[in-house]
Formats: C-alpha cells, structure tokens, sequence
C-alpha cells in the first residue's frame, strides 16, 4: 500500500497566474522586491502542503516504483 502526492507545479506559473505572464517577467526585471514578495508566498504555501501530506502520510520515505 502507498500513496503519492502531488505538490506545486513549476513555480514560476503561480507568479504568471497571478499578474499575468508578461507582467510578472517584467516584474521579475524591474520590480524584483514584489516579483520576489510573491514567490516567497508561493514557496510558503507549497512548504506548508509538504508538511500537511507529510503529517497525515505520518511516514515521510520516498519509494520509487518501476
């Protein structure tokens, strides 16, 4: 019996969701603190998933199948 998790995507797509894929490389580039504002909110949340699926799994291996 296992189970699989799965968690975040590419990172940067969160960024591009939330201001648009133009805007947020153009944040990326001249407004960094905001670019980097939203991307630490982003991790903060993948981070807090991780521990939530950890808590519940209550066993944190990683097995690879195949």
């Amino acid at each position: 019996q296992g189970s699989m998790g799965g968690f975040g995507g590419a990172f940067l797509e969160v960024g591009q969701g939330l201001r648009g894929c133009d805007q947020f490389l153009v944040d990326l580039a001249g407004d960094r603190p905001l670019a980097e504002a939203i991307l630490d909110k982003v991790l903060d949340n993948n981070l807090a998933n991780v521990r939530r699926y950890l808590e519940a799994v209550g066993d944190p291996s990683v097995h690879k199948v195949g």
